[in-house]
């Protein structure tokens, strides 16, 4: 116990060296640092809950989604300038909502996606089913990518790293289609997606993927 005691304090007084300030200077800094997080996300709680509670139903606890709001929160707080005119409530909104969805994107999932592909997802499932009403069918991926803009390549990428893993609750319909049986329906909701093989061949493949 005394040489873990040591080593603690050394540390504290090797800290306080480099910031060129006494040790109980430096741990009255730490405590009143701590003191301040707690009274920001005392007082911005109610927004970090309201936008935590439109995040329910996907795949994380409402606690959870608190959490990872108080956290993206605090990050605001710290890049937050006062000069530039904005509120504290209006600025931390972003990162409160960033941090929430980036973590139902990537802890709500069995396989993880990297940020920047999690972030597509919704809007190529939104044109995927804008598209899907029009044209009567399961659009391309070169319909999707001009769609919104995008490389074909993009397109492709984004749904073969989204696509869920296979379940042994499938069924294969009638038309030959692969779905997945997902009980809880606020949690997730199944699409369809067909691509064309470059080759002579029509209908190769149509892979099941999921949205969080």
């Amino acid at each position: 116990m005394v040489e873990e005691t040591s080593e603690i304090d050394l540390s504290s007084k090797q800290l306080a060296k480099a910031a060129g300030m006494s040790t109980q200077r430096l741990d009255k800094l730490l405590i009143n640092a701590k003191e301040s997080q707690k009274k920001i996300i005392q007082c911005y709680r109610g927004l970090v809950v309201s936008v935590a509670a439109s995040y329910q139903g996907k795949g994380l606890s409402l606690q959870d989604l608190i959490q990872e709001g108080s956290i993206g929160l605090l990050h605001g707080a710290k890049k937050f300038n006062p000069k530039k005119g904005y509120k504290l409530s209006t600025y931390a909104y972003w990162w409160i909502r960033q941090a929430i969805s980036r973590a139902v994107a990537n802890k709500s999932r069995v396989i993880r996606l990297p940020g920047s592909i999690s972030e597509l997802v919704p809007k190529i499932c939104n044109a995927n089913t804008e598209l899907s009403r029009k044209l009567r069918r399961m659009p391309s991926y070169d319909e999707i990518a001009e769609a919104l803009g995008m490389d074909v390549s993009t397109v492709r990428l984004v749904i073969e790293r989204n696509r869920a893993p296979i379940s042994i609750d499938q069924i294969v319909t009638s038309q030959g289609y692969m779905s997945l049986q997902v009980c809880p329906k606020s949690l997730l909701f199944q699409q369809l997606f067909s691509y064309i093989s470059i080759a002579n061949e029509n209908l190769s493949l149509i892979s099941c993927w999921k949205l969080n």
